[in-house]
Protein backbone atom coordinates (compact mmCIF):
# COMPACT_ATOMS: atom_id res chain seq x y z
CA UNK A 1 0.00 0.00 0.00
CA UNK A 2 1.25 3.65 -0.81
CA UNK A 3 1.82 5.95 2.06
CA UNK A 4 0.50 9.29 1.54
CA UNK A 5 2.76 11.95 0.86
CA UNK A 6 4.38 13.92 4.15
CA UNK A 7 4.43 17.71 3.62
CA UNK A 8 7.32 19.19 5.93
CA UNK A 9 7.26 23.07 5.89
CA UNK A 10 10.86 24.95 5.68
CA UNK A 11 10.83 26.59 9.48
CA UNK A 12 10.17 23.01 10.50
CA UNK A 13 13.14 21.79 8.10
CA UNK A 14 15.14 24.13 9.37
CA UNK A 15 14.60 23.51 13.06
CA UNK A 16 15.19 19.70 12.66
CA UNK A 17 18.68 20.46 10.82
CA UNK A 18 19.78 23.23 13.63
CA UNK A 19 22.62 22.23 16.18
CA UNK A 20 21.11 21.12 19.49
CA UNK A 21 20.39 23.97 21.85
CA UNK A 22 22.47 23.57 24.84
CA UNK A 23 19.71 22.23 27.12
CA UNK A 24 19.23 19.06 24.46
CA UNK A 25 22.80 18.90 24.34
CA UNK A 26 22.69 18.47 28.26
CA UNK A 27 21.09 15.31 27.88
CA UNK A 28 23.77 13.55 26.08
CA UNK A 29 24.23 10.97 28.82
CA UNK A 30 27.37 11.46 31.11
CA UNK A 31 29.92 9.28 32.08
CA UNK A 32 30.18 6.89 35.46
CA UNK A 33 31.41 9.14 38.31
CA UNK A 34 30.80 12.46 36.60
CA UNK A 35 28.77 13.79 38.61
CA UNK A 36 28.56 17.40 37.59
CA UNK A 37 28.53 16.43 33.71
CA UNK A 38 32.09 18.56 33.14
CA UNK A 39 33.44 15.94 31.27
CA UNK A 40 35.73 14.65 34.00
CA UNK A 41 35.01 11.50 36.43
CA UNK A 42 34.77 12.70 40.13
CA UNK A 43 36.60 10.24 42.80
CA UNK A 44 33.93 9.32 45.64
CA UNK A 45 34.82 7.72 49.23
CA UNK A 46 31.79 5.66 50.11
CA UNK A 47 32.65 5.69 54.33
CA UNK A 48 30.41 3.30 56.87
CA UNK A 49 30.33 3.71 60.25
CA UNK A 50 33.30 3.02 61.83
CA UNK A 51 35.33 2.99 58.85
CA UNK A 52 36.01 6.93 59.54
CA UNK A 53 38.56 6.46 62.67
CA UNK A 54 37.96 7.68 66.08
CA UNK A 55 34.50 8.53 64.81
CA UNK A 56 32.44 6.08 65.54
CA UNK A 57 28.87 6.58 64.24
CA UNK A 58 29.65 8.43 61.09
CA UNK A 59 28.40 7.53 57.95
CA UNK A 60 29.49 9.44 54.97
CA UNK A 61 30.04 10.09 51.13
CA UNK A 62 32.81 12.06 50.48
CA UNK A 63 33.47 13.49 46.95
CA UNK A 64 36.45 14.78 45.14
CA UNK A 65 35.27 16.60 41.81
CA UNK A 66 37.65 17.19 39.02
CA UNK A 67 38.33 20.28 39.46
CA UNK A 68 39.47 20.23 43.03
CA UNK A 69 35.90 21.13 44.57
CA UNK A 70 35.29 18.76 47.59
CA UNK A 71 31.79 17.56 48.82
CA UNK A 72 30.94 15.37 52.01
CA UNK A 73 27.28 14.11 52.52
CA UNK A 74 25.89 12.72 55.49
CA UNK A 75 22.61 11.85 56.84
CA UNK A 76 22.41 15.87 57.62
CA UNK A 77 22.41 16.77 54.42
CA UNK A 78 19.55 17.39 52.61
CA UNK A 79 17.41 14.59 51.12
CA UNK A 80 19.52 11.88 52.92
CA UNK A 81 17.99 11.59 55.89
CA UNK A 82 16.26 7.91 54.54
CA UNK A 83 19.48 6.50 52.70
CA UNK A 84 21.79 6.94 55.64
CA UNK A 85 19.50 7.23 58.59
CA UNK A 86 20.35 3.29 58.90
CA UNK A 87 24.39 2.14 58.86
CA UNK A 88 25.94 1.91 55.69
CA UNK A 89 26.59 -1.67 55.06
CA UNK A 90 30.48 -2.67 56.63
CA UNK A 91 31.81 -3.68 53.31
CA UNK A 92 29.43 -1.07 50.90
CA UNK A 93 28.64 -1.21 47.18
CA UNK A 94 28.28 1.61 45.26
CA UNK A 95 28.06 2.08 41.53
CA UNK A 96 27.51 4.89 39.11
CA UNK A 97 25.74 5.64 35.86
CA UNK A 98 23.31 8.40 34.01
CA UNK A 99 20.00 6.80 34.91
CA UNK A 100 17.54 8.74 33.70
CA UNK A 101 19.68 10.75 30.86
CA UNK A 102 20.22 14.16 32.17
CA UNK A 103 23.79 14.48 31.30
CA UNK A 104 24.96 13.93 34.98
CA UNK A 105 26.17 10.89 36.19
CA UNK A 106 24.35 8.96 39.20
CA UNK A 107 25.60 7.19 42.13
CA UNK A 108 23.72 3.91 43.21
CA UNK A 109 24.51 1.45 46.64
CA UNK A 110 23.18 -0.01 49.53
CA UNK A 111 22.38 1.18 53.18
CA UNK A 112 20.90 -0.42 55.54
CA UNK A 113 21.55 -2.12 59.09
CA UNK A 114 24.16 -5.69 59.07
CA UNK A 115 21.41 -8.42 57.43
CA UNK A 116 18.98 -5.96 55.61
CA UNK A 117 20.48 -3.76 52.87
CA UNK A 118 18.52 -0.90 50.99
CA UNK A 119 19.42 0.05 47.77
CA UNK A 120 19.24 3.82 46.67
CA UNK A 121 19.94 6.02 44.14
CA UNK A 122 21.62 9.77 44.41
CA UNK A 123 21.46 11.61 41.78
CA UNK A 124 23.57 13.97 39.85
CA UNK A 125 23.14 17.86 38.81
CA UNK A 126 25.15 20.75 37.60
CA UNK A 127 26.30 21.49 41.20
CA UNK A 128 26.86 17.39 41.77
CA UNK A 129 25.65 15.05 43.46
CA UNK A 130 22.34 16.51 44.84
CA UNK A 131 19.68 16.65 47.19
CA UNK A 132 16.93 14.40 45.51
CA UNK A 133 17.35 11.02 46.38
CA UNK A 134 15.60 7.84 46.02
CA UNK A 135 15.87 5.21 48.44
CA UNK A 136 14.90 2.12 46.11
CA UNK A 137 11.13 0.31 47.62
CA UNK A 138 12.14 -2.91 48.41
CA UNK A 139 9.81 -5.26 50.93
CA UNK A 140 11.41 -5.63 53.56
CA UNK A 141 15.05 -5.19 52.27
CA UNK A 142 17.08 -7.23 50.23
CA UNK A 143 19.45 -9.36 52.52
CA UNK A 144 22.64 -9.49 51.52
CA UNK A 145 23.34 -7.71 48.61
CA UNK A 146 26.93 -8.41 48.11
CA UNK A 147 27.14 -7.23 44.16
CA UNK A 148 26.18 -4.31 42.47
CA UNK A 149 26.50 -3.44 38.62
CA UNK A 150 24.62 -1.42 35.96
CA UNK A 151 23.63 -2.51 32.11
CA UNK A 152 20.96 -2.59 29.94
CA UNK A 153 19.70 -5.87 30.65
CA UNK A 154 16.29 -5.16 28.48
CA UNK A 155 17.96 -2.83 25.38
CA UNK A 156 15.24 0.37 26.19
CA UNK A 157 18.60 2.51 26.21
CA UNK A 158 18.38 3.13 30.16
CA UNK A 159 20.82 1.10 32.40
CA UNK A 160 19.42 -1.24 34.78
CA UNK A 161 20.57 -2.01 38.37
CA UNK A 162 21.59 -5.14 39.28
CA UNK A 163 21.82 -6.71 42.59
CA UNK A 164 23.86 -10.49 43.20
CA UNK A 165 22.71 -12.03 45.99
CA UNK A 166 23.53 -14.64 48.65
CA UNK A 167 21.25 -16.89 46.69
CA UNK A 168 20.45 -15.18 43.23
CA UNK A 169 19.79 -12.23 41.87
CA UNK A 170 17.08 -9.21 41.42
CA UNK A 171 16.76 -6.03 38.78
CA UNK A 172 15.96 -2.45 38.84
CA UNK A 173 14.74 -1.45 35.49
CA UNK A 174 13.35 1.90 36.57
CA UNK A 175 15.73 3.74 38.22
CA UNK A 176 15.27 6.75 36.08
CA UNK A 177 11.73 6.83 37.66
CA UNK A 178 12.91 6.20 41.44
CA UNK A 179 12.32 2.82 40.90
CA UNK A 180 8.80 2.74 41.77
CA UNK A 181 8.42 -0.80 40.34
CA UNK A 182 10.16 -2.29 42.43
CA UNK A 183 13.48 -5.11 42.12
CA UNK A 184 12.68 -8.01 40.02
CA UNK A 185 14.34 -11.28 41.13
CA UNK A 186 14.94 -13.30 38.23
CA UNK A 187 13.52 -16.52 38.95
CA UNK A 188 15.63 -20.07 38.69
CA UNK A 189 18.65 -18.58 39.97
CA UNK A 190 19.56 -20.42 43.31
CA UNK A 191 22.91 -19.83 43.56
CA UNK A 192 25.75 -17.38 45.50
CA UNK A 193 25.72 -14.03 43.38
CA UNK A 194 28.33 -12.30 45.22
CA UNK A 195 30.61 -10.93 42.34
CA UNK A 196 28.64 -9.41 39.44
CA UNK A 197 29.32 -8.00 35.95
CA UNK A 198 27.26 -6.90 33.06
CA UNK A 199 28.41 -6.92 29.49
CA UNK A 200 27.26 -8.16 26.11
CA UNK A 201 28.55 -11.68 26.18
CA UNK A 202 26.27 -12.76 23.10
CA UNK A 203 26.47 -9.69 20.78
CA UNK A 204 22.60 -8.70 20.64
CA UNK A 205 22.84 -5.41 22.34
CA UNK A 206 21.71 -5.96 25.43
CA UNK A 207 23.85 -6.35 28.43
CA UNK A 208 23.85 -9.89 30.50
CA UNK A 209 25.51 -10.71 34.08
CA UNK A 210 28.12 -12.65 34.76
CA UNK A 211 28.41 -13.79 37.84
CA UNK A 212 30.79 -15.91 40.17
CA UNK A 213 30.06 -16.66 44.39
CA UNK A 214 32.69 -16.43 46.86
CA UNK A 215 32.66 -19.98 48.12
CA UNK A 216 34.08 -21.68 45.13
CA UNK A 217 30.74 -24.20 45.25
CA UNK A 218 28.34 -22.70 42.50
CA UNK A 219 30.08 -22.60 38.97
CA UNK A 220 30.10 -19.19 36.83
CA UNK A 221 27.39 -18.50 35.15
CA UNK A 222 25.77 -15.62 33.22
CA UNK A 223 22.20 -14.72 32.73
CA UNK A 224 21.44 -12.90 29.18
CA UNK A 225 19.65 -9.85 28.67
CA UNK A 226 15.86 -9.80 26.71
CA UNK A 227 13.08 -7.53 25.88
CA UNK A 228 11.79 -8.54 28.80
CA UNK A 229 15.32 -8.20 31.07
CA UNK A 230 17.15 -10.91 32.50
CA UNK A 231 16.53 -14.46 31.78
CA UNK A 232 16.25 -17.25 34.20
CA UNK A 233 18.00 -20.12 32.58
CA UNK A 234 21.59 -19.65 33.04
CA UNK A 235 24.49 -20.26 31.14
CA UNK A 236 26.29 -22.28 33.70
CA UNK A 237 30.20 -21.85 31.87
CA UNK A 238 33.02 -24.98 32.58
CA UNK A 239 35.12 -23.04 34.46
CA UNK A 240 36.98 -24.77 37.56
CA UNK A 241 37.59 -22.26 40.16
CA UNK A 242 38.69 -22.96 43.73
CA UNK A 243 36.69 -23.43 46.71
CA UNK A 244 37.13 -19.61 48.58
CA UNK A 245 36.62 -18.84 52.49
CA UNK A 246 34.84 -15.48 53.70
CA UNK A 247 38.64 -14.18 53.97
CA UNK A 248 39.72 -14.52 49.70
CA UNK A 249 37.40 -13.42 47.79
CA UNK A 250 37.29 -13.83 44.67
CA UNK A 251 37.84 -10.40 41.77
CA UNK A 252 35.82 -9.90 39.06
CA UNK A 253 36.25 -7.47 35.97
CA UNK A 254 35.42 -8.45 32.22
CA UNK A 255 35.85 -5.45 29.11
CA UNK A 256 36.85 -6.18 25.57
CA UNK A 257 40.33 -6.26 26.28
CA UNK A 258 41.81 -7.56 23.02
CA UNK A 259 39.59 -5.11 20.87
CA UNK A 260 37.98 -7.85 19.21
CA UNK A 261 34.31 -6.96 19.67
CA UNK A 262 33.89 -9.56 22.17
CA UNK A 263 33.58 -9.33 25.98
CA UNK A 264 36.58 -11.11 28.37
CA UNK A 265 36.56 -11.83 31.70
CA UNK A 266 39.21 -11.91 34.03
CA UNK A 267 38.93 -13.63 37.59
CA UNK A 268 41.59 -13.37 40.24
CA UNK A 269 42.03 -16.65 42.26
CA UNK A 270 45.03 -17.72 44.55
CA UNK A 271 48.16 -16.68 42.95
CA UNK A 272 47.11 -15.39 39.43
CA UNK A 273 44.48 -13.56 37.46
CA UNK A 274 42.68 -15.59 34.74
CA UNK A 275 41.47 -14.03 31.40
CA UNK A 276 38.05 -15.88 29.93
CA UNK A 277 36.86 -15.17 26.89
CA UNK A 278 34.87 -16.65 23.58
CA UNK A 279 36.70 -18.51 21.33
CA UNK A 280 34.41 -19.24 19.17
CA UNK A 281 31.82 -21.20 21.27
CA UNK A 282 30.66 -20.58 24.96
CA UNK A 283 33.11 -18.50 27.63
CA UNK A 284 36.64 -20.54 27.96
CA UNK A 285 39.84 -20.13 29.63
CA UNK A 286 41.95 -18.29 26.91
CA UNK A 287 44.74 -17.00 28.76
CA UNK A 288 46.78 -16.56 32.23
CA UNK A 289 47.91 -13.05 32.49
CA UNK A 290 49.85 -13.66 34.81
CA UNK A 291 51.15 -15.71 37.96
CA UNK A 292 51.94 -14.24 41.40
CA UNK A 293 52.78 -15.14 44.75
CA UNK A 294 50.74 -12.91 46.25
CA UNK A 295 46.57 -12.70 45.81
CA UNK A 296 44.99 -10.06 43.82
CA UNK A 297 42.62 -7.72 45.73
CA UNK A 298 41.52 -5.50 43.72
CA UNK A 299 40.86 -5.36 39.77
CA UNK A 300 39.90 -2.37 37.74
CA UNK A 301 39.40 -1.26 34.37
CA UNK A 302 39.52 1.70 31.79
CA UNK A 303 41.98 2.72 28.94
CA UNK A 304 45.47 4.07 30.30
CA UNK A 305 46.91 4.86 26.82
CA UNK A 306 43.86 6.66 24.97
CA UNK A 307 44.04 3.50 22.13
CA UNK A 308 40.98 2.51 22.72
CA UNK A 309 41.32 -0.73 23.96
CA UNK A 310 40.93 -1.46 27.76
CA UNK A 311 43.47 -1.45 30.02
CA UNK A 312 43.48 -3.35 33.61
CA UNK A 313 45.18 -2.55 36.70
CA UNK A 314 45.74 -5.25 40.13
CA UNK A 315 46.12 -4.61 43.16
CA UNK A 316 49.10 -6.38 45.38
CA UNK A 317 48.60 -4.77 48.81
CA UNK A 318 50.76 -7.45 50.36
CA UNK A 319 53.36 -6.35 48.14
CA UNK A 320 52.73 -2.95 48.35
CA UNK A 321 51.98 -3.01 44.45
CA UNK A 322 50.20 -2.42 41.18
CA UNK A 323 50.42 -4.36 38.26
CA UNK A 324 49.12 -2.78 34.95
CA UNK A 325 48.35 -4.71 31.59
CA UNK A 326 47.81 -2.91 28.76
CA UNK A 327 44.99 -4.58 26.26
CA UNK A 328 46.39 -5.38 22.98
CA UNK A 329 45.15 -6.99 19.50
CA UNK A 330 46.55 -10.44 21.27
CA UNK A 331 45.28 -9.49 24.86
CA UNK A 332 46.80 -8.48 28.02
CA UNK A 333 50.00 -7.59 28.32
CA UNK A 334 51.96 -6.74 31.12
CA UNK A 335 53.39 -3.08 31.02
CA UNK A 336 54.44 -1.80 34.39
CA UNK A 337 54.37 -1.59 37.99
CA UNK A 338 53.40 1.35 40.39
CA UNK A 339 54.78 1.09 44.10
CA UNK A 340 55.18 3.38 46.54
CA UNK A 341 58.98 3.97 45.14
CA UNK A 342 57.74 5.11 42.03
CA UNK A 343 58.52 8.62 40.95
CA UNK A 344 56.29 11.12 42.20
CA UNK A 345 54.46 8.86 44.44
CA UNK A 346 54.21 9.91 48.31
CA UNK A 347 54.78 6.68 49.69
CA UNK A 348 52.38 3.64 50.91
CA UNK A 349 55.22 1.32 52.02
CA UNK A 350 54.18 -1.11 54.27
CA UNK A 351 50.54 0.51 54.34
CA UNK A 352 48.84 -1.86 52.07
CA UNK A 353 49.62 0.08 48.78
CA UNK A 354 46.98 -0.85 46.13
CA UNK A 355 44.58 -2.31 48.84
CA UNK A 356 41.87 -0.66 46.04
CA UNK A 357 42.62 0.81 42.84
CA UNK A 358 39.91 2.52 40.42
CA UNK A 359 40.93 3.56 36.26
CA UNK A 360 39.24 6.90 36.19
CA UNK A 361 39.41 10.28 34.19
CA UNK A 362 39.56 12.59 36.54
CA UNK A 363 41.00 15.47 33.64
CA UNK A 364 39.15 14.47 31.19
CA UNK A 365 41.88 13.95 28.38
CA UNK A 366 40.52 10.32 27.64
CA UNK A 367 43.23 8.94 29.41
CA UNK A 368 41.78 7.07 32.59
CA UNK A 369 44.20 8.09 35.87
CA UNK A 370 45.05 6.05 38.99
CA UNK A 371 43.45 5.55 41.55
CA UNK A 372 44.96 3.87 44.85
CA UNK A 373 44.54 3.37 48.39
CA UNK A 374 46.77 2.31 50.95
CA UNK A 375 45.40 2.17 54.98
CA UNK A 376 44.59 5.69 55.22
CA UNK A 377 44.66 7.64 52.12
CA UNK A 378 44.01 7.29 48.57
CA UNK A 379 46.42 8.73 45.88
CA UNK A 380 45.63 10.24 41.92
CA UNK A 381 48.46 8.94 39.90
CA UNK A 382 47.83 10.83 36.80
CA UNK A 383 48.13 9.61 33.18
CA UNK A 384 49.84 11.57 30.68
CA UNK A 385 50.99 10.86 27.08
CA UNK A 386 54.55 9.81 28.33
CA UNK A 387 52.64 6.97 30.10
CA UNK A 388 50.61 5.78 32.98
CA UNK A 389 51.30 7.28 36.62
CA UNK A 390 53.79 10.03 35.08
CA UNK A 391 51.70 13.13 35.98
CA UNK A 392 50.89 15.26 38.90
CA UNK A 393 49.83 13.26 42.10
CA UNK A 394 47.28 14.41 44.77
CA UNK A 395 46.34 12.69 47.59
CA UNK A 396 43.23 12.11 49.56
CA UNK A 397 42.95 11.61 53.23
CA UNK A 398 39.92 12.12 55.69
CA UNK A 399 41.25 15.69 56.04
CA UNK A 400 40.91 16.52 52.40
CA UNK A 401 37.41 16.30 53.34
CA UNK A 402 37.65 18.21 56.72
CA UNK A 403 37.40 15.15 58.88
CA UNK A 404 39.21 12.14 60.98
CA UNK A 405 41.33 9.52 58.69
CA UNK A 406 39.57 7.41 56.56
CA UNK A 407 40.11 3.01 56.52
CA UNK A 408 40.42 1.51 53.59
CA UNK A 409 40.39 -2.30 53.89
CA UNK A 410 39.32 -5.24 51.67
CA UNK A 411 36.96 -6.82 53.32
CA UNK A 412 35.40 -3.76 54.93
CA UNK A 413 35.64 -0.07 55.24
CA UNK A 414 35.78 3.15 52.81
CA UNK A 415 35.24 2.45 49.98
CA UNK A 416 36.78 4.44 46.56
CA UNK A 417 34.42 5.26 43.89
Amino acid sequence: MRSAPVLVSAALLAAALAPATAAEAAKKPAKPYDFDGDGRRDVSVIVPDGALQATPGTDLIAVRYGTGRRQVLTRKSAGLKKILLNDLDLNPQAVSADFDRDGYADLAGIAGPEGVNLPFVIYGSKKGLSSRVSALPTQAGILSANGLTVGDFNGNGRPDLALGLGWGASVFYDVHKGGRTGARPVSGTKAEFTQVSAGDFNGDGKADLFTIGDDGLDEPRVLFGSRDGLRSKPLILPIPLPEYTLNRELRLASADYDGDGDLEVAISVPGAVKVYGQAGGPLTELTTVSTFPAEAVSLATGDLDKDGRTDLAIGFASEDKVRLFYGSRKGLRYKKSVTPSTKGVPGGKGRRFGVQVRLSDVTGDGRADLVVAVKSSAYILRSTARGAATGRVTTITGRTFGLKPFHFDVYWGARLR
